[in-house]
């Protein structure tokens, strides 16, 4: 029971720091955004120094980069999609991850997952779905229908494969370190790997320069909470299957909806209602 303690409290980290993250979205590039995040994730993290492990093999140092690199193309991928996207078509078609993880922990790891768990985690993913549907368009299937519409789809489900692959190295990752390690090495090659697509892409330092001077404090404040829920996070993964971590940090779309006060100042609360209920069914299942 304690990797699902820890899972959710990254799930509530995770959901403060997306408030604080949309704050600072309102003033600035993505790219910028989250170059200059993941930068602020590695300075907070220089906090933890006196714990984290140089003496780790270069081959867990490769896995590390790995699933740093597949997150720093997720990013990319999910930046680029949800710039020429409808937020109402492409949010809803994230919380479907955890599936997408499920297949490939399965293949890859080897994990063994039970039915009921199985179907924790696909409630999980509905629930997330339903919840993240712009209800203005009456019909909740809209995201779906608009795959055959939309070239920049497919970004969706790349972004979604790139962050499935992080998370399996990530937990491969976390049988060999401690999650002050894999937090340190994590966003320091995040840190590497996003300021080199945005000078390559953008503008480099200058656009470094331009987030922290037009949301550096909201961007700051995000990090903050971000690091808390990676710490939490490496450390439930060191205790559970990553099929089970994932999607209990995914409330984080819960958690956010709720404390954001969205679920209670929109219409259509009977959908939203049955979602946070269908995603609760789900995390009961899963700890069984």
């Amino acid at each position: 029971m304690d990797w699902f303690i820890f899972a959710l409290l990254a799930a509530v980290m995770t959901a403060f720091s997306h408030m604080l993250r949309k704050k600072a979205l309102r003033k600035e590039h993505a790219m910028e955004f989250s170059t200059v995040w993941v930068m602020f994730n590695f300075l907070i993290s220089l906090v933890f120094i006196p714990w984290v492990n140089f003496s780790v093999g270069y081959q867990v140092l490769l896995v590390i980069y790995l699933a740093s690199f597949a997150a720093s193309i997720g990013i990319v991928f999910m930046m680029k999609a949800f710039r020429h996207l409808e937020l109402s078509v492409a949010a809803p078609f994230m919380n479907f991850g955890p599936v997408f993880l499920l297949f490939f922990s399965v293949l890859w790891l080897g994990e063994q997952i039970t039915p009921l768990q199985l179907v924790g985690i696909s409630s999980i993913a509905i629930g997330g779905y339903v919840l993240g549907v712009d209800h203005k368009h009456k019909d909740l299937l809209y995201p779906l229908k608009s795959i055959t519409r939309s070239k920049y789809i497919p970004l969706i489900f790349l972004a979604i494969f790139m962050f499935s692959l992080s998370a399996i190295a990530e937990k491969v990752s976390m049988s060999n370190v401690d999650p002050f390690t894999m937090n340190f090495f994590f966003w320091l090659f995040a840190t590497v790997n996003l300021f080199a697509l945005l000078s390559f892409f953008y503008d480099g330092i200058r656009g470094v320069n331009h987030g922290m001077k037009i949301s550096g404090i909201w961007i700051f404040l995000s990090s903050v909470f971000a690091v808390i829920s990676s710490l939490a996070y490496f450390q439930a993964l060191s205790f559970a299957y990553v099929a089970l971590v994932v999607p209990i940090k995914r409330l984080s779309t819960l958690i956010d909806t709720l404390i954001g006060g969205r679920l209670f100042h929109e219409k259509n609360l009977m959908a939203k209602g049955i979602a946070c209920v269908i995603m609760l069914a789900g995390v009961y299942l899963i700890i069984l």
